[in-house]
């Protein structure tokens, strides 16, 4: 039998496999086991349970989140309390979050405590954000396509020459 990360999908051997499933709740190869954070999982597994189809450890090319949802365009950042008390760390983190709009994503940032606190309502309320935003990416999609943009021209120009009938 194949024992497989569930980040990056690289082979591992049956012991990682094991070991990670034991501390982890989940098979995490090497690497994977020193970057992805106990809250981080947490998480993932609730929003799993509430059926928000995500990636956990995401690169975008330019950095590592924690969770994306992609169909959202939601970066989920767990951050640990120096992301708040740091103005370096706080400065870095918005250079990352700036990249990161410039693609469309939105970033969230959650404190650990609130997923140790509460991780299920969290999962929740992140759902909710998710399928919003989801929405609001598919209305805009309909408004810049060509049919969109198109029925925006056309109504406009109704209303001028409703415009100009009235005189």
């Amino acid at each position: 039998m194949r024992y497989f990360c569930s980040v990056c999908k690289e082979t591992i051997s049956e012991r990682v496999c094991n070991f990670s499933k034991d501390k982890f709740g989940i098979a995490l190869c090497m690497n994977h086991q020193k970057t992805v954070t106990p809250q981080a999982i947490k998480l993932s597994n609730s929003l799993k349970r509430q059926g928000v189809n995500h990636q956990l450890e995401y690169g975008d090319g330019f950095k590592h989140v924690d969770i994306a949802v992609p169909w959202a365009k939601l970066y989920l950042e767990l951050d640990g309390k120096h992301h708040a008390f740091s103005s370096k760390q706080m400065c870095a983190d918005d250079e990352r979050d700036k990249y990161s709009q410039k693609e469309g994503y939105t970033t969230k940032r959650i404190p650990n405590e609130w997923v140790d606190a509460n991780v299920d309502r969290l999962a929740r309320s992140i759902a909710t954000l998710a399928k919003k935003r989801y929405r609001e990416i598919k209305e805009n999609e309909k408004q810049f396509s060509l049919t969109g943009m198109v029925k925006k021209l056309l109504s406009k120009l109704s209303e001028q020459l409703d415009y100009y009938d009235e005189r």
